[in-house]
């Protein structure tokens, strides 16, 4: 829980730096609630029961505000993001992100691709009823920024004056890496959502865009191996050898032999790829190339990718 809302507040205080420099100029408000927004009383109990030091938290993320037709990750889930030993299969994740797009005009759901094993590879973007309504001219806008030959300083400086910056928010790039993917559709709520000033200030001045999770086969695996161990009541009398392959499971698993509490060794993060991802961005991937293509149709000036620090561990 404390890593989900450390993941929170890292990406609210970041997009608030994004904005443009004039309107920074005019002093960015930090106000993190709207006293006339209604918020959710259970969130605030799960709050303390899951934290064991309030530290953790902080005024960005200390709430969830409650708008009328826009479901909470609860309403949808059935559980609030960061829920105490629960971690949540893509499928539900696409599930949520159709309900906030079907829910309000502030987002849209892209879908750029399907992965190795046929899962719908989606962009969430997330922006102002306005800003919304011109997304096809901004993309064109920043595609041009991007390659700006033949255009004089002028007309580059007036194109920049019309166009406002992309932040792009990727999670699950290493799919054992669970929090970011959870964290995503909790913030992706709050820019939909929440009415307090400084996220009415990133929304009407960012377009946001969310990969919810790069690799989502690796994804489901993981969430797979994690609910699985769950769910045994003792643990195992040993471990397969180094490079044993379970029933289902491809010969590919690599050798690991490393010792798991329970349900055997770990599960190699993803169809083909036991472990990186994004050290080059690994296009062998059918969910890598789909990304770096959507790029080229995109342009974020910004690209965070989330990652997580021994999630095992802890």
């Amino acid at each position: 829980m404390a890593t989900l809302f450390s993941s929170l507040r890292r990406c609210a205080t970041a997009l608030a730096l994004t904005l443009p420099a004039g309107l920074q100029a005019q002093q960015v408000t930090l106000d993190t609630r709207d006293p006339n927004q209604k918020q959710d009383p259970t969130y605030e109990q799960s709050l303390r029961e899951w934290l064991a030091n309030p530290r953790h938290s902080s005024p960005l993320v200390d709430h969830l505000p409650l708008a009328p037709g826009i479901p909470t990750p609860r309403d949808v889930l059935g559980y609030h993001v960061g829920a105490p030993r629960i971690l949540t299969h893509y499928e539900k994740q696409l599930a949520y992100y159709r309900a906030l797009e079907k829910a309000s005009p502030r987002v849209k759901v892209e879908t750029i691709g399907r992965s190795d094993e046929g899962r719908e590879l989606v962009v969430v973007w997330i922006s102002s009823d306005a800003n919304m309504r011109q997304l096809a001219e901004n993309r064109k806008n920043l595609a041009r920024i991007a390659d700006p030959r033949g255009m004089t300083d002028a007309q580059v400086k007036t194109l920049l004056a019309q166009t406002k910056p992309h932040y792009h928010l990727m999670g699950g790039l290493h799919s054992g890496e669970t929090g970011p993917s959870e964290t995503l559709m909790e913030l992706a709520y709050r820019l939909t959502a929440e009415s307090s000033p400084i996220i009415n200030q990133i929304r009407e001045q960012l377009y946001v865009s969310i990969t919810p999770a790069a690799d989502a086969d690796g994804r489901d695996r993981n969430v797979d191996w994690f609910l699985r161990n769950q769910s045994m009541a003792r643990p195992v009398a040993s471990v397969p050898a180094a490079g044993a392959a379970a029933p289902g499971d491809s010969a590919r698993r690599p050798a690991t032999g490393a010792p798991a509490a329970f349900g055997g060794p770990l599960p190699y993060w993803g169809k083909y790829v036991y472990h990186d991802n994004n050290r080059d961005i690994n296009i062998k991937l059918v969910q890598m190339r789909a990304i770096v293509d959507w790029y080229f149709t995109a342009f974020p000036p910004i690209m965070h990718d989330l990652h997580e620090s021994l999630p095992l561990l802890y």
